[in-house]
């Protein structure tokens, strides 16, 4: 999982990050996923205020499909950020995340 995030991040300008532009270029696995990361891990370090002001927070939609798509149901349905957080825990969406990838390995192949 990690090495899909590395892999997203790499494709991004380095003079101007910014992951988000690359959303339509990048299959609907990868975008799950990336988003899937990037939330859980804001949320292990940032409030949720903190998380909707940051640039990461642009992510939250596309992570709501992605916890759908990885069959984290409670994630997906989570409206404010302490039932996130409880679902997150519940659910553990990082490993659904390896799952995910693993039962579909064309999503992540760069061709």
């Amino acid at each position: 999982m990690r090495a899909v995030a590395a892999n997203v991040m790499a494709k991004a300008d380095h003079r101007h990050p910014d992951v988000y532009s690359l959303i339509p270029l990048l299959s609907h696995g990868q975008v799950a996923v990336y988003s899937v990361w990037l939330i859980c891990h804001e949320l292990e370090v940032a409030d949720g205020e903190s998380l909707l002001r940051s640039p990461s927070g642009r992510f939250l939609e596309a992570a709501k499909d992605g916890f759908s798509l990885i069959g984290a149901a409670a994630c997906a349905a989570a409206e404010d950020e302490t039932a996130l957080r409880e679902a997150i825990a519940a659910e553990q969406p990082l490993a659904l995340c390896v799952t995910y990838i693993r039962d579909n390995p064309d999503e992540f192949v760069d061709l």
